[in-house]
């Protein structure tokens, strides 16, 4: 089940359907959980938004910043002890995906 979306009550409607449909049936099952990771939120943008393109090459950058083209403002502020070269970071739910290329 991914826990990422939805409602607690849903997911619990869910589980107790799963496990009712389980005894029934007299077959175990087993129920895996996909929990999400930390949400990085991003400031605000100069322009309002920006536009990227694949293959850009943009900085995350915790401290208090307007973002711009190339450089976006994370609020996440552990980012860069957890990350290390190479690291996936996603944003907006996977539908942007950047590559840790250096950090500081």
């Amino acid at each position: 089940m991914n826990f990422s979306h939805g409602q607690q009550d849903t997911h619990l409607t869910n589980i107790e359907l799963i496990r009712s449909i389980s005894e029934k049936i007299g077959i175990a099952t087993t129920i895996i959980a996909d929990l999400c990771g930390p949400k990085i939120r991003v400031g605000s943008f100069i322009d309002g938004k920006i536009q990227l393109q694949k293959g850009d090459t943009i900085t995350l950058d915790t401290n208090p910043c307007m973002g711009t083209n190339n450089l976006i403002h994370s609020q996440y502020q552990m980012l860069a002890q957890e990350v290390s070269f190479g690291t996936r970071i996603l944003l907006d739910d996977g539908l942007l995906e950047f590559k840790v290329l250096e950090k500081t």
